[in-house]
């Protein structure tokens, strides 16, 4: 069978197009990725969270910190992990952690490592790398 004059024209111009495109593909040429950029992606971004329950009882966790996280957040996160529940009032200050509850003149203070007291742990971000110390005193 042999192509009709339409037919020629047609996958000529079909072959022109797929020229064109792989022309137009090629100029994008997309840059190798450079690893230096993969280096930083693969740093772990974790922090520590200790919970202090003020008798030499200590408990770690450590986990991935996320962007906008909160010291509340990360205590929450903790609380799942550790299967305890942790109860903060409308002004963010812990109530109760795992059953100890801030009363009689003790209660619930968190700390980054560099001593800075946290007062309302549900507005306070995190960074990675930092440490949080929630101390029953």
């Amino acid at each position: 069978m042999l192509l009709q004059e339409k037919d020629k024209w047609l996958i000529l111009i079909l072959v022109g197009l797929a020229s064109v495109g792989v022309i137009y593909l090629y100029s994008l040429q997309i840059p190798e990725p450079n690893p230096k950029y993969f280096l930083v992606e693969n740093v772990e971004k974790k922090a520590r969270l200790i919970l202090d329950y003020g008798n030499g009882q200590q408990r770690w966790f450590e986990g991935k910190v996320a962007r906008g996280m909160t010291v509340f957040d990360a205590l929450n996160a903790a609380a799942l992990a550790g299967d305890f529940k942790v109860y903060i009032s409308p002004t963010g200050e812990i109530e109760r952690i795992n059953g100890l509850e801030s009363k009689n003149g003790q209660k619930w203070c968190c700390y980054f490592k560099d001593n800075q007291e946290i007062n309302n742990i549900a507005e306070k971000p995190i960074k990675p790398g930092q440490e949080i110390i929630c101390r029953y005193k």
